[in-house]
């Protein structure tokens, strides 16, 4: 897999998202469907994922927790989003994610 620059940080070339491990594109694929999925693409050298809180309540979060426990999380980046509520063009409010959590 050829990696990239992003910032100070190398990634792998290509990314997995965590959007669609939720309810977001239809029924959500069973949990452990989805780590033995994330573990394929790490296999084939998929380093950076990509995830936020607001997808499915944590579900990506829970499941990369889950498919990298321990030390093997110092192998892997994780691109974490934040999300703001807009109403007519100004911002209401907006959700802070809390800081990236693997645990289960």
């Amino acid at each position: 897999m050829k990696t990239r620059n992003l910032g100070t940080l190398q990634v792998s070339g290509l990314s997995l998202g965590g959007r669609g491990m939720s309810v977001h594109y239809g029924p959500s694929p069973e949990r452990g469907d989805l780590i033995a999925f994330t573990r394929t693409a790490f296999d084939l050298g998929v380093t950076f994922f990509d995830t936020a809180e607001t997808y499915g309540n944590g579900r990506g979060e829970s499941v990369l927790g889950y498919a990298f426990p321990g030390s093997e999380r110092d192998r892997i980046t994780i691109g974490a989003n934040s999300a703001c509520m807009v109403s007519l063009g100004q911002l209401r409010g907006s959700a802070i994610t809390r800081p990236i959590s693997l645990g289960r």
